[in-house]
């Protein structure tokens, strides 16, 4: 893959027309809120599922997966329910499909995506934006309200790549291990990361949301890394520019040191900016998801106020 050269911006209103939305839609209220909240036109429209839980199954979760999937019917979506290899060759297909005369633009809501399918989807589209369209990808993020979207303790199971291009190949193995750690509500979750990774250099990334209430606990669920990472970086959701480029600028300086790993915590916003940065930077830097696999608590996350909108704009090098 060609080094392409990355720029973000912030975006107050979506286009008029996109030539391809793409969304993942689940148990999480949110999944469909773009349907309430956004206004605008799409050659294409496709919402992917997952195969977990089943829409068929008599229980509160799997009856918003159906309601889901009937609202964005009646919408004109496809629906197709995929696991993580199935949605990667759909959004490339989609991708590939793009033209000038269909329109350069996709855009994607990813606010109930996994991060293993948002890296998916930022790496496809950086791989069609070397030769072809398109050369922008608009995601939308829909950010949680602090009382749907409080989690219980859950164990960490699963600790890994989010993506086989982000695993990190540094040049010299023996150089010290960096973390690169967004925090989240997840009870523990950061302490377990912590524990398994034991870096030599941890930086963290602290969220400030829209809610004081979201602050105080994310000082709770975390005071136990807090105590021992430093003073962390804190960012707003609502300035994706500067986080960007504060990643960035982070993660360039230690991949010059170390061994680099990315681990997204939290809003999925900001394991979209990772998988930006690290793009960037190079191969040598990893972007490593901490999964609670199907264990996870179905939580019916409901979107809280107006979408943050960033654009991601590719340029290629060399």
């Amino acid at each position: 893959m060609k080094k392409p050269e990355l720029s973000i911006e912030r975006r107050d209103h979506p286009e008029q027309y996109y030539g391809c939305w793409l969304s993942c839609h689940g148990y999480e209220s949110r999944s469909v809120a773009h349907l309430d909240m956004l206004e605008f036109n799409a050659q294409r429209r496709v919402s992917l599922g997952f195969n977990f839980p089943a829409a068929s199954e008599d229980n509160e979760a799997s009856k918003r997966v159906a309601l889901a999937r009937r609202r964005l019917g009646e919408a004109g979506y496809e629906t197709p329910v995929v696991d993580d290899v199935a949605f990667e060759a759909i959004v490339r297909s989609e991708l590939s499909k793009l033209t000038e005369l269909s329109g350069q633009s996709v855009a994607a809501d990813i606010s109930s995506m996994s991060r293993s399918r948002i890296a998916a989807l930022v790496i496809s589209f950086f791989e069609h934006s070397r030769h072809k369209s398109p050369r922008y990808l608009d995601l939308f993020y829909f950010p949680a309200s602090f009382d749907s979207h409080k989690h219980d303790f859950e164990p960490l199971e699963s600790f890994g790549p989010c993506h086989a291009y982000l695993s990190g190949w540094p040049a010299d193995p023996d150089l010290p291990l960096a973390a690169v750690m967004g925090l989240g509500t997840e009870p523990r979750r950061a302490d377990g990361v912590v524990e398994m990774l034991e870096p030599d250099i941890l930086a963290l990334y602290l969220p400030q949301g829209d809610q004081a209430e979201y602050t105080v606990e994310l000082q709770k669920e975390n005071r136990r890394v807090l105590s021992v990472g430093g003073e962390p970086s804190y960012y707003s959701l609502r300035d994706p520019e500067s986080l960007y480029l504060s990643l960035l600028a982070t993660g360039e300086r230690l991949a010059e040191r170390s061994r680099l790993i990315f681990v997204p915590l939290g809003p999925k916003l900001f394991s979209a900016l990772c998988v930006t940065a690290a793009l960037s930077i190079g191969p040598e830097v990893g972007v490593w998801k901490a999964s609670s696999g199907r264990g996870v608590g179905l939580v019916d996350a409901q979107a809280l106020g107006d979408p943050i909108i960033v654009r991601i704009t590719s340029s290629v090098l060399g």
